[in-house]
């Protein structure tokens, strides 16, 4: 008689108990890497977030190039936004040497909020989680659509390219 209350699976309807517990997460989003920019050397945080409200791209993972040392509405007046931008064309400075549109990007909104719950402590480190929790980032990078660079160039960190792909 046990085994009849299983037979729902086997149609492909799931049982309460035989469901896979979903990983729910207390933040919302979490530290890929911060190390060396693979383009200025200078020390960058990647940081994936994993939910989006942007209405232009919808609701996706967005990764996010960020200097460590100073928010993203100083570094482009310094320059120090080569770090995550490289040598683009389009980052404030060189565009107003060029006299073309900068990036449209805008810093004061998505970066600077990252930037900020970066420096609050907001995302855990993704080396540093138990390994079930690890195994839900992976899922949900899995599953849903990945825009890498929100803000900055991914050519700046490609070690965290497989993880992404």
């Amino acid at each position: 008689m046990a085994e009849s209350k299983y037979t729902l699976s086997a149609r492909g309807l799931f049982v309460a108990d035989k469901r896979t517990k979903s990983t729910r997460f207390n933040y919302h989003g979490v530290i890929l890497r911060i190390g060396a920019s693979g383009l200025t050397n200078d020390t960058i945080a990647t940081i994936t977030v994993f939910n989006s409200t942007n209405r232009k791209t919808g609701d996706m993972v967005q990764i996010y190039y960020l200097p460590v040392n100073e928010p993203p509405t100083e570094v482009v007046k310094t320059g120090a936004d080569a770090s995550v931008c490289g040598n683009c064309n389009l980052r404030p400075l060189l565009a107003k040497q060029q006299n073309i549109k900068p990036c449209y990007v805008k810093k004061f909104h998505g970066p600077s909020a990252v930037y900020r719950s970066f420096k609050a402590g907001r995302y855990p480190h993704l080396n540093k989680m138990k390994p079930r929790l690890w195994q839900g980032v992976l899922q949900v990078l899995a599953t849903k659509p990945v825009r890498l660079g929100a803000y900055g160039d991914p050519e700046c960190d490609l070690d965290t390219i497989p993880i992404l792909t």
